[in-house]
């Protein structure tokens, strides 16, 4: 029994010191907004990283007022996302995402070109689009292949039915395209961990597909 006990100690004691180990490690990244300078940072440590804001160079300089959502991507690699709501324009407001790599040594990788492209050819919802970027970020590489970062346009890499879609339900049609042509994605779900997407192809046919990145 006393052995018993020392055991149940023993393992008390290691789960209490996972748990600190586990908060001390989270409560090191944190996410400021400057209301001042309109901007929004991710901050670790010694490295700070501006995510958005006038004076961010890239593709992300414009005004940051309010982080949407913020999670650890479900991929083999590490990564810190931030979904952020900028205004592009006075009058107007966008979803952007900045995915921040976190490598071996405990240091962060800010790769502005896979941020962008991550809101590039499917557009985000106003929240909730974690399925989508941690799916998009598993495949990357291949992904960077499909996407046309001048255009915004996505290639399909194979041939691909259309589908009706009425009451949540879909049919599938006679007509289809094939692999190498560019669509235009105006909205996407999940549905049983199948990726949909609206697409329009030469602007004039809109119709769902099923998509694989």
């Amino acid at each position: 029994m006393i052995f018993l006990k020392i055991l149940s100690i023993i393992a008390l004691i290691s789960l209490s010191f996972i748990f600190l180990n586990k908060s001390k490690a989270n409560s090191e990244v944190s996410y400021v907004i400057d209301k001042d300078k309109h901007e929004c940072k991710f901050i670790s440590g010694n490295q700070k990283i501006l995510l958005a804001g006038p004076e961010e160079g890239t593709y992300f300089f414009f005004p940051c007022f309010h982080f949407e959502s913020k999670y650890e991507a479900k991929t083999p690699k590490k990564y810190f996302v931030s979904e952020l709501l900028l205004a592009p324009t006075p009058r107007e407001n966008a979803i952007y995402v900045r995915a921040i790599e976190m490598l071996n040594n405990k240091k962060f990788k800010d790769d502005k070109d896979l941020s962008y492209l991550l809101g590039l050819c499917i557009p985000l919802k106003k929240g909730g689009n974690e399925q989508l970027i941690s799916t998009i970020l598993k495949n990357k590489e291949n992904y960077k292949k499909l996407c046309d970062m001048e255009s915004g346009y996505l290639t399909l890499d194979k041939k691909t039915f259309f589908y009706d879609r009425k009451n949540n339900q879909f049919s599938i049609r006679k007509s289809y395209l094939i692999k190498g042509d560019k669509v235009a994605v105006s909205d996407y779900f999940f549905e049983k961990n199948i990726l949909w997407l609206f697409v329009s192809y030469n602007d004039s046919t809109k119709k769902w597909i099923q998509y694989k990145i």
